[in-house]
């Protein structure tokens, strides 16, 4: 089995915020779905987010509209349970439902820990061949994510939001 993960900014380090609306951040959503669907015609079937709000949000999203044309499957690994509890409403909403259209949810810790997001980083890489990375030479949990697939040799597929 294929499987391609996902890796990439939250919305404060993105330009756009939370404004979707944005036609950079359109353009962004256009090029991760272009990827998903890429992936899939290249044999991947499982694909892996890690549901934090930004860009993991509009690859789960990418995917489970993929899903209608292609017989791929969407993991959701989740951090810690409680993940979205200090979240807006709004995306407390979109992130229990993508929970409820996913395949398989994979939570990685019962309770938030200084380290929970690195496991799910972890979780990630261990478990594809491809990587998808929505980055801009930014620093934090993406950048790590980068650098520790690029030492497992892992492919790597740059979305730049600079160039969408």
């Amino acid at each position: 089995m294929k499987i391609c993960a996902f890796t990439g900014n939250r919305p404060d380090k993105l330009p756009w915020g939370y404004d979707e609306n944005d036609s950079r951040c359109r353009a962004v959503k256009q090029s991760i779905y272009d990827e998903v669907v890429r992936s899939a015609k290249e044999g991947f079937t499982r694909f892996i987010s890690g549901m934090a709000q930004g860009g993991d949000t509009y690859f789960a999203e990418a995917v489970l509209i993929a899903k209608k044309a292609y017989d791929i499957t969407l993991e959701c690994a989740v951090p810690y349970r409680a993940q979205s509890l200090r979240w807006s409403h709004n995306a407390r909403l979109r992130y229990d439902e993508i929970l409820s259209q996913a395949d398989a949810v994979t939570i990685l810790s019962e309770s938030y820990t200084p380290w929970c997001n690195h496991v799910r980083n972890r979780y990630m890489v261990d478990n594809c061949s491809r990587l998808i990375a929505l980055s801009s030479n930014v620093s934090g949990g993406t950048k790590y994510t980068l650098e520790y697939a690029a030492a497992k040799k892992i492919e790597i597929i740059y979305i730049d939001w600079k160039k969408s």
